[in-house]
């Protein structure tokens, strides 16, 4: 088990130092954007693997920034604290989509968390 876990602990603790280590603001930037991405398209993998097609995604990571983002800019709010408060507004937005949603089958599925991601944007 120990050793299952040392690799991805291992890139975790280089994603954190990265930014110590990295001084090019453009590199650093392009970093983030691959990691955004690389979660984004993972979290959509998930429940394509089970034969759903899902659209609702973006609007939990815009969900997500946006609590972050206000908390940081409007109240001055740590973004550790915003960052937390962005997973739980994104869990709750999920859930939200989620129970309903999952009891529509085919493209009605589809075209529900298209409506979904229109209505919160």
């Amino acid at each position: 088990m120990r050793r299952r876990l040392a690799l991805p602990l291992a890139g975790l603790a280089a994603l954190a130092f990265l930014p110590l280590a990295v001084t090019q603001s453009y590199l650093l930037h392009m970093v983030i954007l691959i990691l955004f991405y690389t979660a984004l398209t993972a979290a959509w993998n998930i429940l394509t693997f089970s034969g759903k097609v899902s659209f609702g995604h973006s609007a939990f990571f815009g969900l997500g920034a946006y609590t972050s983002t206000i908390l940081l800019v409007k109240m001055g709010v740590s973004p550790w604290i915003g960052l937390a408060a962005g997973i739980v507004m994104a869990l709750l937005g999920a859930l939200t989509m989620t129970v309903p949603l999952l009891r529509l089958r085919g493209p009605m599925f589809t075209l529900a968390t298209i409506a979904y991601g229109e209505v919160l944007r």
